[in-house]
């Protein structure tokens, strides 16, 4: 039903076209190109809000997040779309918007996981065992349910050289030799972020549309010198339709993937000190 159609014809079902943002159109848009690029490690999720008609005539809002899954060195757009409420142009409240986030985006890494398109950096290995294998990849079973012994899980690395993974910085480890020291954290990601350079570069979608949506974090902590705690950046590009970017600073927080990562407002971390925005410093509390 979907082939030959246009993300905004699947997303929306044919709805009018003022009722559908054409903001959320170009984010659509935009995300699904950045899938294709084999610059970026890793893309992060993306949801957006629009009018779908169904079948009956009637409409429904919508929401929808599209996440990147690649298999056999495909890149699939998978969707996740839950009914917010019926009618057209209905409003919904922040927080009924963020539960229904978390939900979809608890449904999408589930579906992800089973399709065996998970892909992240090894910045955080509390999913693999002392061997390196992943939990998600088990064993057969005989014909009457009993798990059989298959002498010991495939490692994350040759399950994804089995299934054809075109992203090969995504199977290094820090024993390798070839990461960096410094990477962001990618558990969790803004919805407007893009990850390369095996984690050590992070570039913000729509960068001439949007300031926001690409805050991130080291993956761990800054380590500390004789001469204190201190970092250096590389600027590869900029653009010039926004003043007083890029936002630096420390925080105390330690990223988790938890729906309160990200504050609405970047100046707004809590138990951090940053400076930007015109060289002006910030320290929430």
């Amino acid at each position: 039903e979907i082939v030959g159609k246009t993300a905004e014809e699947v997303l929306t079902g044919g709805s009018p076209k003022e009722a559908v943002s054409r903001a959320a159109n170009k984010n659509v848009l935009d995300f699904c190109q950045n899938c294709r690029e084999l610059t970026y490690d890793l893309v992060s999720e993306t949801t957006v809000v629009q009018p779908l008609a169904k079948a009956d005539g009637g409409f429904a809002t919508m929401m929808s997040l599209l996440g990147m899954c690649e298999i056999r060195r495909r890149p699939y757009v998978l969707v996740v779309q839950a009914k917010l409420c019926d009618g057209l142009m209905a409003r919904i409240t922040a927080a009924a918007r963020e539960e229904q986030m978390e939900l979809c985006r608890e449904a999408f890494l589930r579906v992800r996981r089973q399709l065996g398109g998970k892909s992240f950096f090894n910045s955080n290995s509390s999913h693999l065992g002392s061997d390196g294998s992943e939990s998600g990849l088990s064993a057969p079973e005989s014909e009457d349910g009993k798990r059989l012994r298959a002498g010991r899980l495939r490692t994350k690395r040759e399950h994804f050289a089995a299934r054809g993974h075109r992203r090969e910085s995504l199977l290094l480890t820090p024993a390798h030799g070839r990461l960096p020291a410094f990477s962001f954290y990618s558990e969790r990601l803004q919805d407007h972020c893009l990850l390369s350079n095996s984690g050590a570069t992070a570039t913000r979608r729509e960068m001439d549309e949007l300031p926001t949506g690409c805050l991130v974090f080291s993956a761990r902590p800054v380590p500390s010198t004789p001469r204190g705690l201190s970092f250096s950046i590389r600027i590869d590009s900029v653009v010039e339709k926004f003043e007083g970017l890029p936002l630096m600073g420390f925080t105390r927080r330690r990223p988790a993937d938890q729906p309160d990562l990200f504050p609405v407002v970047s100046t707004c971390l809590g138990m951090s000190a940053l400076i930007g925005r015109g060289s002006k410093g910030h320290a929430p509390g």
